[in-house]
């Protein structure tokens, strides 16, 4: 599942095939698969996190992509977000390509120029941080006025 998203994002990239309709059907599709597996097994729920979540955080940010292939990914990103264990947070948001897709995502709030993934990457920062943590990240991946705008 995760080549088909990989290899129909990278269609839907190209100038040719940016607004082709089975490719954002396909990938539509593949967004409510995951929320199925994740919704339906805790095994199928654990190998998205590991492979494909990442991958899935990283398409919001990817300013190639068409803004409604983005926010659905976001959306589909928080869902799976929700629907996994403290434990699996806390697994989640210490590695090291969790940190970088916070940094990726926080400066795709500042780029974006959408109040819909603005508000739902805001939604992803803090699902994938407790509160604690979170006042420690904050300044890492905003500037002064940017951090204290978005503690508020």
């Amino acid at each position: 599942m995760l080549l088909w998203f990989e290899r129909a994002t990278e269609f839907l990239k190209t100038a040719e095939l940016k607004s082709n309709e089975a490719l954002m059907v396909l990938v539509e599709d593949i967004f409510d698969t995951v929320l199925a597996i994740g919704k339906c097994s805790s095994e199928g729920r654990i190998q998205l996190m590991d492979t494909f979540v990442l991958q899935l955080g990283h398409g919001v940010s990817d300013f190639r992509l068409k803004i409604s292939i983005r926010l659905e990914a976001v959306r589909t990103f928080n869902s799976m977000l929700d629907i996994i264990s403290r434990e699996g947070k806390i697994k989640f948001h210490l590695s090291e390509e969790a940190y970088s897709l916070m940094l990726d995502l926080a400066r795709t709030i500042m780029e974006v120029g959408d109040y819909e993934i603005q508000v739902a990457i805001s939604e992803a920062l803090c699902r994938m941080t407790d509160r604690k943590t979170r006042e420690g990240l904050i300044c890492k991946w905003f500037d002064e006025p940017h951090a204290n705008a978005f503690k508020e």
